[in-house]
């Protein structure tokens, strides 16, 4: 009677081994496959680097942006950054300066439209202008309409005939009023122990 149960635990053991190996290796494979959809998912709009970038100037219904390349000390170290235009830096958060250039470098689309149809490009919400530097040309990116659906914003560059859907979240980055790239880090206030 023991050994039937000494044997009867070995055997259960083996199995909760084997289910758990199983489990981590069919959950293993269903990541791989979702990472490699949703990278396959997205569209390439442009790919460039913001290195190569100059200039920034995005015009919405809240006037006119200007993001301008220079070179920021960072703790002892120069880097390469962008400030915005007609704004103490100190003000403005380099965070923000950064995303802005790097989407209008680097911008994905969810899908390509097909088909004629009022993508707001009469009237775009903003327009982009990039200025090149190292052998990049200008080019100019014209957000449109929000999709019915809200999944999206119609986005077209003077690259190609194009219309594309890109994220709500990337397109309203370009939407923004000046005040929404300020600086507002808190400041911790001194304590008893730090005075």
């Amino acid at each position: 009677s023991p050994i039937k149960t000494i044997v009867l635990l070995v055997i259960i053991g083996l199995a909760l081994v084997l289910g758990s190996l199983l489990i981590i290796f069919l959950n293993h494979n269903s990541v791989s496959d979702t990472s490699s959809v949703a990278s396959s998912n997205t569209i390439t709009i442009l790919n460039n680097n913001t290195i190569n970038i100059s200039k920034v100037r995005i015009k919405n219904q809240y006037g006119t942006l200007v993001f301008n390349a220079t070179k920021v000390n960072n703790d002892g170290e120069t880097v390469d950054s962008f400030l915005l235009e007609g704004y103490d830096k100190e003000l403005i958060a380099d965070s923000y300066n950064t995303s802005i250039v790097d989407k209008a470098a680097l911008l994905d689309a969810l899908r390509e439209m097909n088909g004629k149809g009022n993508y707001g490009f009469d009237n775009p919400l903003s327009t982009i202008e990039v200025f090149g530097r190292n052998g990049l040309a200008d080019y100019t990116i014209t957000i449109g309409n929000l999709s019915p659906d809200k999944s999206g914003y119609y986005v077209k560059t003077s690259l190609d005939n194009k219309i594309y859907l890109i994220a709500v979240s990337v397109a309203e980055l370009f939407l923004y009023p000046a005040e929404k790239f300020s600086n507002n880090m808190l400041i911790v206030p001194p304590n008893e122990e730090t005075v």
